[in-house]
Parts: C-alpha cells; structure tokens; sequence
C-alpha cells in the first residue's frame, strides 16, 4: 500500500494574514495576565497593565511587528503583499476598532527600533521591547539602562514566547497564493 501525499490546503494571502492578526490577537490575550504578573516582579508598575486593553492591544502590535519578519522567507514580492494585507487588518475591521492609522504608524516604530538595533549590532527584540516599555508609559526615554534592563528582557522573553514560528507552522500546512 503506497501513502498518497496530502496536498495542502490552498489560502489566499488576505486569508493568511486575517489567520496571523487573528490567531497573534487570541494568544496574546490569553497570555496577557500571566504575562504582567511574570514582569510586575521586575517592575511593580506593569501589575496595573494586567487589565489595561491599550497596553495589551501595543503588546500585540508589537508581537505582531517583530513575527512579520518571518514573512522574509516567503518569495519577496509574496511577502511585501502579505505584509501590506497583515497592515490593512490592523487598521480596518473589528479588532481596529475604529482607531485609524495607529497600528500602522506603531508597527512602523517598531520595525524603525528593529532596524536600529540591527544597524548598531545590537539584538533587533531589545529595540522593540525598549520602545514598547516607553509606549506603555513606564519609562520617559526609549533606551536600555541599568534601570529597565530586567524589564526589557522580560518584554523580549515574553514576545519572542508568543511569536514563535507562527509563519513556519502556517507555510507547512498550507499553500498560500496570491
């Protein structure tokens, strides 16, 4: 008995990046309470983000920026298309929420403090995570120090946690077109 190859389930490139916002969205809510308690050891300030929907929403918009750098691997004219559909639905629809350009210009400063890093040899998830502790108001600067740096690495740990190879996993099992 010879075992025929699957074939993949065929999705289009809006449909990936609705599954990506979505499914990046669902986990990341999931995992914010936990998420606060881990860091509020490091810094008292982030217990009281716990129930905060602005904090957890940036959280995500930062998770979501740095995993879009997963989609380098795909052929660059696919990628630039699907990076543009992941964009439209974070400033559109239901989980936009009305807010406007926001998720946009967010993602942006996000992929700026990536490229910044890079440029300086640093780790790009330190950038982020440096501008993401600025953006949810517990520091007046966006830099690493001596004083926020157990907390940076704490946004760092738990970003790359709840990225993961959500990309990988989805190009496996599935045949993306344009």
């Amino acid at each position: 008995m010879t075992l025929q190859p699957t074939s993949k389930p065929t999705k289009g490139e809006l449909e990936a990046a609705g599954d990506f916002v979505l499914s990046v969205f669902q986990h990341v809510s999931a995992q914010w309470p936990p998420i606060c308690h881990e860091i509020q050891f490091f810094d008292p300030k982030f217990e009281s983000l716990r129930d905060d929907e602005v904090a957890l929403y940036e959280f995500t918009l930062a998770v979501i920026a740095v995993e879009m750098h997963a989609i380098a691997y795909l052929p660059s004219d696919q990628a630039n298309r699907i990076r543009s559909h992941v964009l439209e639905c974070l400033t559109t629809g239901s989980i936009a929420g009305g807010i406007g350009d926001y998720p946009r210009q967010a993602v942006a400063e996000y992929d700026e403090a990536w490229k910044h890093s890079i440029s300086q040899e640093e780790v790009p998830m330190f950038g982020v995570a440096a501008v993401l502790y600025y953006k949810l108001g517990l520091s007046s600067h966006v830099t690493i120090d001596r004083d926020n740096f157990l907390v940076i690495s704490a946004l760092v740990d738990a970003i790359v946690r709840l990225g993961g190879p959500w990309w990988k996993i989805y190009i496996e099992r599935n045949r993306i077109v344009a």
